[in-house]
């Protein structure tokens, strides 16, 4: 899609002998958006909606790159819709690029929203691409819950192992004289994962 947009100026000429002379001059431009934009990761794989999982210490790298625009456009950044402010470089005659890094991520940074936006005229919304950070984080928690004092032979006794702050849900292993023991149920609350087992 193109846009014509138009600029007049008057131009005042003073003349002694001829008195004052005055011209309209009408510029013309040609005005076209952008048209592609596309955000990579670090190994160049296109990204849509997702990038990760990555784990804490890590470090986020992204890629932006616009094609198409006269004018040529701007790119920016937004990390949690606050902008941020990065470089660009130019890519052949007609594409720009704008690389993102975010240094030693931590758990706070899961889910966190990193868009990128190209515009060059504010007579049309810009074009943009977001994507969200998924991460692997390891438990902040293990514990066993109500540990009885005595075990009783023949009698049923359960346990309860709580594991807290593991994203994806935690896998939980009970052992029995290091033999895997299977009797037990898992239940999934939110970040909270219980196991009982009798």
């Amino acid at each position: 899609m193109e846009y014509l947009t138009e600029k007049s100026f008057l131009v005042i000429v003073n003349n002694i002998k001829r008195g004052t002379v005055c011209d309209t001059h009408v510029m013309r431009a040609l005005l076209v958006p952008p048209d592609q934009l596309k955000m990579y990761d670090i190994s160049g794989r296109e990204l849509s909606s997702v990038v990760g999982p990555l784990t804490v210490g890590k470090d986020l790298y992204l890629r932006c790159e616009v094609r198409g625009g006269k004018p040529a456009p701007t790119l920016s950044w937004f990390v949690n819709e606050r902008l941020k402010e990065e470089t660009v470089s130019p890519v052949g005659r007609n594409a720009l690029v704008s690389k993102l890094e975010i240094r030693s991520l931590s758990r706070d940074h899961l889910n966190s929203t990193y868009k990128c936006q190209a515009s060059n005229t504010k007579l049309v919304l810009p074009i943009e691409r977001t994507v969200r950070l998924e991460m692997n984080l390891k438990p902040v928690s293990v514990t066993i819950l109500d540990k009885p004092a005595v075990l009783v032979s023949n009698h049923e006794t359960p346990l309860t192992c709580q594991v807290k702050g593991s994203r994806p849900r935690a896998e939980i292993t009970w052992l029995k004289d290091n033999a895997r023991f299977e009797k037990g149920e898992v239940s999934l609350d939110q970040q909270l994962i219980l196991n009982y087992i009798i």
